[in-house]
């Protein structure tokens, strides 16, 4: 198994909306023009997905023109996938970046993903197809609201970051539960050795109000943009239940393409799950006393990436003295 305890790791992570995405690309350009070689790499559960940009967020073309970018289109929405999958195919990734001597910049918003590459996690006992069998068939009698109640009075910790319509998840915490008698969170809180032993983490935030304005705005510019065909897409690929078009708003999108509900119930509706999904981010990144928060709407655009990157550049030179 790889393991990088003394390569250098930096991590700009934050709730969707932040600005992670704008901010990593400046700063890495930033610190290309002081003779530093960064790559970006994704850490986000939806932005692996080919074709679905537009309600995922992704990075733009010209924001990937600018500084090269990894785990970002790479699977089609047909494909499972995983945090540990995930783990081991960046592992990869990082060690062909060491190779050349680029520093790497783990970029997003997926708090599983990024724990999973960093720390490893172990996420509990082998499966039980007679257990998995016995959840589904419940979750398919008694509802998505049901179950996630059930896995909140045995595990909050994980039914605070897995959304009720995250079928899968929601089913294998529970699976994990009954094969056990622990809960999954046990399981992936157990100490283990982390791959990073120095990784620097950076945080970016916006007050409440600022965030939630933000998110709008952007839900608008989605629905205006692309994401109600994006929905139909996956639609027609029969995707309904798949892992991207949950939590996200590709259902309301959908429903706005086919004038079931009109523009301002959509995004009504789709600025209440990110906002949701925004504090389950927060509360997943809450655990982790090792961020350095910056919050984007004190500073100058240009003065926080010259902060940043002046932070950047005292981690690397501590890392390589």
């Amino acid at each position: 198994m790889y393991r990088f305890s003394k390569e250098p790791l930096i991590v700009i992570l934050g709730c969707t909306c932040t600005g992670k995405t704008k901010f990593s690309v400046h700063v890495s350009n930033y610190l290309k023009e002081k003779d530093f070689e960064l790559e970006i790499i994704g850490a986000d559960a939806r932005q692996i997905y080919k074709d679905i940009s537009i309600g995922t967020a992704k990075p733009t073309f010209l924001e990937r023109s600018k500084i090269r970018h990894h785990m970002i289109d790479f699977l089609n929405p047909q494909e499972n996938y995983n945090a540990s999958l995930y783990a081991k195919n960046c592992l990869d990734v990082l060690s062909d970046i060491y190779k050349r001597n680029v520093l790497p910049v783990l970029v997003g918003g997926s708090g599983l993903y990024i724990q999973s590459l960093v720390e490893g996690i172990f996420d509990g006992p082998s499966s039980d197809e007679s257990i998995r069998d016995k959840l589904t068939i419940e979750y398919e009698d008694q509802g998505s609201e049901f179950m996630h109640k059930k896995l909140e009075d045995i595990d909050p910790e994980s039914a605070s970051r897995i959304h009720p319509n995250d079928k899968r998840r929601l089913i294998r915490a529970l699976e994990v539960y009954e094969i056990s008698g622990e809960s999954l969170s046990t399981f992936q809180n157990k100490e283990q050795i982390p791959r990073f032993s120095n990784p620097l983490y950076i945080g970016l935030s916006l007050p409440k109000e600022e965030l939630n304005s933000k998110i709008e705005k952007r839900v608008r510019n989605m629905l205006s943009s692309g994401m109600v065909e994006e929905s139909e897409l996956l639609v027609e690929q029969s995707l309904q239940k798949s892992l991207i078009f949950e939590g996200l708003g590709f259902s309301e999108a959908f429903m706005l393409g086919k004038k079931e509900i009109g523009f301002e119930t959509a995004v009504e509706k789709i600025s209440i799950l990110h906002r949701q999904y925004a504090k389950r981010q927060r509360t997943w990144f809450d655990k982790n006393p090792l961020i350095n928060w910056y919050d984007i709407s004190a500073y100058d655009e240009n003065a926080l990436i010259q902060e940043l990157s002046s932070l950047i550049i005292k981690y690397i030179d501590k890392n390589e003295n």
